[in-house]
């Protein structure tokens, strides 16, 4: 089955029994929207599907299968940001269980549990078309009478009305004015931003028990943890549909601030289940690693090439990918095969385990600003050690000793983004600094691979004496790049450590 991928922009609200007749958007928006059509009234079912405990709706996805409507089919939704998300879509198929496609794109958010129908909503849904003067189509208004059945044996029902307003062609803006327009007529921001979520309002399985607003180091740690599990798990969505995209490289993101946020953090979880997962997330990271280094390399080797004539650049590109062909299908194999295996399904279970609070040590009862920022302390120390180690590097080591500064970089970069929701834009302002030297350093070493990696070309299959000639330029513009980044990194190692940037921590 093929799928197609999607970015949708919404809001949902919730709409007064007595808001019979919608508000005049085009006079309410002073013409910003120039006109409203009525497109008519579909009638849509939908199944939503998820494991007994609920694991897709509490990581804030979405899986159905609808019928009816222009859209029909199998829809997957992940978050994005704010009133953003992602959906996938993949056809109706011959029957009602979820396609093997399907199934195998949720692998991580499942985590090997079955799947099953939760939830059946019938929506009548009446459509109206928002442009503006030039008939350019912003936006979509959808008027929704829903019924929502529990299909968990009780067939408990649930009816409600409410408004979604989708972007098409607008912008923010547009949607902030018919926000306007609608609250004035007395509509209100859905609490929750999926009719699969108000369906679901109340069940056990999406009741958190935790103590709320207690402040304590471990309530900071652990809601790190899970967004960053979540987004994890959404990268493997990605990873999963295009190979090729950008999921390895968040995949590996995510599994490096786990890591690092368990390690810079370790006081706080008992030793056998933060080492545990940190040696279980460096794993992932490895298998994760050869295949996004390749795709870095092949995005400069192209950048690089682009410079060239339409025939030395193709021909640059063919002899790169020759020589790497079947290292990286072995890199490849090796990252399906651990992504399709126990290991790494346990290993997400085990940070579900770690979210719910399993593992966390006395500390982790403390309160969490002298804490975390304690735990700051020691990554800005280690920078320190990093930076006195490049200094006193000689040239054979330097590449090494970068590589350790970037690390030390991203460690703090990871240790601030913990520390944020309590020591607010000072832990922010010292992270953002953090990552720009990162940037550098990675951008500094991309670079040192590339050109390591250009020697062997002149030597591969096929390669003449004009290729050798157009490698060994590219390698002494990558060689002067490379020596000039050296007080930009400086002057970056200086923002990071300045009064300005630290003070908060003394």
């Amino acid at each position: 089955m093929v799928s197609r991928r999607q970015v949708e922009t919404e809001r949902t609200y919730d709409v007064p029994e007595e808001l019979t007749v919608l508000p005049d958007v085009v006079a309410a928006t002073d013409g910003a929207i120039a006109s409203v059509t009525d497109v008519g009234t579909d009638d849509l079912e939908a199944t939503y599907v998820d494991t007994d405990d609920l694991r897709l709706i509490g990581r804030r996805v979405t899986l159905r299968r609808r019928t009816g409507g222009p859209d029909a089919g199998w829809h997957l939704k992940l978050p994005v940001k704010g009133d953003t998300r992602q959906e996938i879509h993949w056809p109706l198929g011959d029957g009602a269980d979820v396609p093997d496609d399907v199934r195998v794109a949720v692998t991580a958010l499942a985590a090997g549990s079955v799947l099953r129908p939760v939830v059946r909503l019938a929506t009548s849904r009446r459509r109206r078309l928002l442009s503006d003067q030039a008939g350019v189509a912003l936006a979509e208004l959808l008027d929704d009478q829903v019924s929502a059945t529990m299909l968990d044996g009780t067939s408990a029902v649930t009816v409600w009305r409410e408004i979604e307003v989708e972007l098409i062609d607008g912008t923010p803006a547009h949607l902030d004015a018919v926000e306007a327009a609608l609250m004035r007529a007395g509509a209100q921001r859905a609490a929750v931003s999926s009719k699969l979520a108000r369906a679901l309002a109340g069940h056990p399985a999406l009741v958190d028990g935790r103590p709320l607003g207690s402040g304590t180091a471990g309530d900071v740690l652990l809601a790190y943890v899970r967004e960053q599990a979540d987004r994890l798990r959404w990268a493997d969505v990605d990873l999963r549909l295009d190979p090729d995209g950008e999921g390895v490289h968040d995949m590996r993101v995510q599994a490096r601030r786990l890591r690092t946020a368990l390690r810079v953090n370790r006081p706080l979880v008992e030793q056998t289940v933060g080492r545990h997962l940190e040696q279980e997330l460096q794993l992932l990271g490895r298998v994760l690693s050869p295949v996004r280094d390749h795709q870095v390399s092949h995005d400069l080797m192209a950048a690089r090439a682009r410079s060239l004539a339409p025939d030395r650049e193709a021909r640059l590109l063919s002899l790169f990918e020759n020589h790497r062909a079947s290292a990286d299908e072995r890199s490849v194999s090796g990252m399906q095969a651990a992504l399709g295996a126990g290991r790494y399904l346990r290993l997400l279970q085990d940070l579900d385990g770690l979210a719910a609070g399993q593992g966390l040590t006395g500390l982790a009862a403390e309160p969490a600003g002298p804490v975390l920022a304690a735990h700051v302390r020691t990554a800005l120390r280690r920078l320190g050690k990093a930076a006195k180690a490049v200094r006193r590097a000689t040239p054979a080591e330097r590449s090494d000793r970068l590589h350790d500064l970037r690390k030390s970089a991203k460690t703090l970069r990871y240790a601030c983004e913990v520390a944020e929701p309590v020591h607010g834009p000072s832990a922010q302002l010292l992270g953002q600094r953090a990552k720009a030297l990162q940037t550098l350093l990675g951008d500094h070493l991309d670079r040192v691979l590339l050109a390591e990696q250009l020697e062997p070309l002149t030597h591969a299959k096929g390669a003449t004496a004009g290729d050798g000639f157009l490698l060994g330029s590219l390698y002494g513009e990558l060689s002067t790049e490379i020596s000039a980044g050296s007080k930009k990194q400086a002057r970056a190692l200086r923002r990071v450590r300045s009064q300005k940037a630290t003070a908060w921590l003394h």
